[in-house]
């Protein structure tokens, strides 16, 4: 299955392809079709796209916002211009996969997004309001492109984390500010964390 990854940001969505199945996973053989990133958004956007080893080609256009650039890539992806040869149009994509920033106490591993998720990323909007709003307008987006029925999934970066204990995330402020407005200490960056673990037990 080809699965698109999309991180979006204020003005610009990070994205890769890859294909991959259960036996891929456990080999650790995924196949990165191509990858690349969007800049400037909001004006004439930079789309820098590179595909498997080849070099990569670099793109103008004005772009408002993530759902346009996710319209763009698509397009452009899909067209003869591309020479991508595994996406043809946006059947050929399977499934969608987003970094979100934070999943709060809510998330405490990966999960399918569906309403009830979606609105839990909103809730967290608090706990990281630079990140997490443009994380659900690139949910929305690829709602919006690729439809309701192909799946989508939000890895979160707090997960990783979530074995802290209590002793260890709780900061020396009054309890009352932690029950209140959730001010702990959650852990960030828990994607890059994983692949540096993994990558550890596999060298080793």
């Amino acid at each position: 299955m080809n699965v698109l990854v999309l991180n979006s940001g204020s003005s610009s969505l990070k994205f890769q392809i890859i294909a991959t199945d259960l036996e891929q996973i456990k080999a650790n053989s995924d196949d990165r079709i191509l990858r690349g990133v969007v800049d400037s958004l909001g004006g004439e956007a930079i789309v820098k796209i590179q595909y498997r080893n080849e070099p990569g080609k670099t793109l103008t256009a004005p772009l408002r916002d993530v759902g346009a650039a996710l319209d763009y890539l698509l397009h452009y992806i899909a067209s003869d211009r591309s020479a991508i040869s595994e996406i043809k149009n946006a059947a050929d994509v399977h499934a969608v996969g987003h970094r979100v920033v934070h999943g709060g106490e809510l998330f405490k591993e990966s999960t399918l997004i569906d309403d009830r998720v979606l609105k839990g990323i909103e809730d967290c909007i608090d706990l990281a309001p630079l990140h997490n709003p443009n994380n659900v307008k690139g949910i929305l987006a690829a709602r919006d492109v690729f439809g309701k029925d192909v799946p989508q999934a939000a890895v979160f970066d707090t997960a990783f984390h979530h074995s802290i204990p209590e002793r260890a995330y709780l900061y020396a402020v009054p309890y009352h500010l932690y029950r209140r407005h959730r001010i702990r200490r959650y852990g960030f960056h828990g994607t890059s964390h994983r692949y540096v673990a993994f990558r550890y037990r596999t060298l080793l």
